[in-house]
């Protein structure tokens, strides 16, 4: 077998089927990470997120209606995402969007200049993360409780067993098309990233992946 080695892997071709196949000389997080933990999420963010679009689904509330949102999280788990300082792993912060914007965009949760928005730092300081002890007896389930108290005195509740996008709560092809149009047509336009996608969905039906090589270029 031939190896041609690079700052990046290295390429090796196997004699028999001089095929070559690229190995990477480092392995990423994604390559390190269990399968179950892998992630294809309809918006950003964690499944605090989630809660909050159910809680929204069955009764809904605007931001000024809400006084404060409690989340419980196992602390092992709150602690990789209590107020830090990058905009898409703060929960307090992805929370005061939410409440905003009524969903996280990718764009949103990368947009750090957010983090100091008066009205997104309103929402913000209703936020309350509890470090629950009883969640750490159900990991690596990664169960989140969220509460939101209303102004009006109600308290909504919800609790997320598998964030939105994982084995045992998979995105619907509707939410796969939705987050991949939110990812791709601010760098490939509407048009083409609309043929994008329709080309991925029926590509056991291509003969000829140059058509699908296109689409991913540029100008």
């Amino acid at each position: 077998m031939k190896t041609h080695s690079g700052s990046a892997g290295h390429l090796s071709e196997d004699r028999a089927s001089r095929c070559p196949t690229w190995k990477p000389a480092v392995r990423s997080s994604v390559d390190r990470a269990p399968a179950r933990d892998c992630q294809h999420r309809p918006r950003c963010g964690g499944a605090f997120l989630d809660a909050i679009e159910a809680i929204r689904g069955k009764q809904p509330f605007a931001a000024d209606q809400v006084q404060r949102v409690t989340v419980r999280l196992a602390p092992s788990v709150a602690a990789v995402v209590d107020n830090r300082d990058i905009p898409d792993i703060c929960l307090q912060h992805m929370i005061a969007v939410m409440l905003v914007d009524k969903t996280v965009s990718f764009q949103a949760a990368h947009d750090k200049p957010r983090m100091q928005e008066p009205a997104v730092l309103r929402q913000r300081a209703k936020v309350n993360l509890v470090r629950d002890e009883e969640l750490s007896k159900v990991l690596p389930l990664r169960v989140t409780i969220v509460e939101i108290d209303l102004t009006d005195g109600n308290r909504l509740s919800e609790r997320v067993a598998a964030v939105r996008g994982t084995p045992r709560n998979p995105m619907s092809r509707a939410e796969v098309i939705e987050k991949a149009r939110d990812l791709i047509v601010p760098i490939l336009g509407r048009d083409t990233s609309e043929r994008l996608i329709e080309t991925v969905f029926a590509i056991e039906g291509m003969t000829d992946l140059r058509k699908l090589q296109s689409l991913l270029q540029r100008g």
